[in-house]
């Protein structure tokens, strides 16, 4: 939710809103028509929350946000207030991470002090996963709690997953299917992050925000054509010249989408 001073035949009255600047003031305009003179100074950190909760949502690309920054006067204090907001969902996701790490056998003993703070237990963390879907649990399952049971129950998940957003997996062969999307969640439980972002598919250059070049915003380390044709099991000939590089790469792109989904999440739920 926003904080917005809306300025009516001359009145100004604080609004509260779900939706973004924009949203609100189209609004306000269809509610009281001319009577409406438009909101008053708004805080930077407004701003920048409003449109981060739209790129977060994926109402907007990129390329418009970068736009969008350059009509602000006060551009850099957007950034500031942008990159903070970034690295919030960093931590939020990175102690979800290390949750998840508690509830295998490899992660520290239920109970053991971290930093000071009492920690919680196995079934508390295991409580922050409920009612996350089926696809989500399962995966985050396999990557972090090397679940081999979640990984099995992820594969079949993701190939319904991947019959509804394309028609290309629908109507291929199941059985290639099936040993396409075993090697989608090979590559995303051992997927390693990117040395230059640090995993986080942004870098800084000339103090803006830009996809990291290095793994083209992705995050991790980039992997060839050649390695997935061979962890698919097709000819590298057959994988290039059907096109299976971009579908299993936006496949990909989608399952890192919902793991940072899921991992707020339970971050939220466990804190």
């Amino acid at each position: 939710m926003i904080q917005l001073t809306a300025i009516v035949d001359g009145k100004r009255s604080v609004m509260l809103t779900g939706e973004s600047i924009e949203e609100a003031e189209r609004s306000c305009r269809d509610r009281f028509g001319r009577r409406f003179e438009g909101f008053g100074p708004i805080p930077t950190e407004t701003k920048a929350r409003s449109k981060w909760a739209e790129y977060r949502a994926k109402a907007i690309t990129r390329d418009e946000l970068e736009a969008w920054l350059k009509e602000q006067d006060d551009e850099q204090e957007i950034r500031e207030e942008l990159n903070k907001l970034r690295g919030g969902v960093m931590v939020s996701t990175t102690k979800a991470a290390y949750l998840m790490a508690r509830l295998t056998t490899k992660g520290i003993r239920p109970g053991e002090p971290f930093g000071g703070v009492p920690e919680l237990s196995r079934a508390d963390i295991a409580a922050a996963c409920t009612r996350l879907d089926s696809l989500s649990f399962h995966l985050i399952m396999a990557k972090y709690c090397d679940d081999v049971y979640s990984a099995l129950e992820a594969l079949g998940d993701l190939q319904e997953d991947m019959c509804k957003q394309s028609q290309l997996w629908a109507e291929m062969d199941p059985l290639r299917r099936s040993h396409i999307a075993a090697a989608i969640i090979d590559e995303f439980v051992a997927s390693k992050k990117c040395r230059r972002c640090k995993g986080t598919g942004e870098a800084i250059e000339w103090k803006q925000v830009v996809s990291c070049k290095s793994c083209d915003g992705t995050g991790q380390l980039p992997v060839s054509a050649t390695s997935r044709a061979k962890s698919c099991g097709i000819p590298e000939s057959t994988f290039r010249s059907q096109g299976l590089m971009g579908p299993f790469q936006e496949v990909m792109h989608r399952l890192s989408d919902i793991e940072i989904g899921a991992l707020e999440r339970i971050s939220r739920k466990a804190s």
